[in-house]
């Protein structure tokens, strides 16, 4: 579910929860792609996904702590930069329909990816 709204990371946290859910954890090639397809039905889409490397530069971590094991990254054809590039300065992590990207958690994205829980 794409929660819309102007919003750093906090508050696209704070979305997901209030939705009934949590930021969406992608850690597939084949899940980002089928995840993009929704995002393309909107021009300039930015949202924000669960991942952060704040405790430990270039380790990615979920909401709960767990290490996201493959975090799908790539790099547009003809791209002159890589992702991740942030460094210490990029801890979070948003998703367009071009690529995942590293970018600063007080970055205002015009969204959330989240997860819904199914009881």
């Amino acid at each position: 579910m794409v929660s819309n709204g102007s919003m750093d990371k906090a508050a696209a946290i704070e979305s997901c929860r209030v939705e009934g859910g949590y930021l969406a954890v992608v850690t597939s090639a084949a899940e980002r792609d089928s995840i993009r397809s929704v995002l393309l039905s909107v021009d300039d889409f930015y949202v924000y996904v669960d991942g952060s490397d704040a405790e430990l530069e270039g380790t990615w971590k979920t909401q709960t702590g767990e290490t996201i094991q493959n975090v799908p990254f790539q790099v547009p054809s003809g791209a002159m930069w890589s992702e991740p590039d942030g460094g210490s300065s990029e801890n979070c992590i948003k998703m367009d329909t071009n690529q995942f990207a590293d970018i600063g958690c007080g970055f205002i994205t015009s969204g959330a990816l989240c997860e819904l829980k199914l009881d």
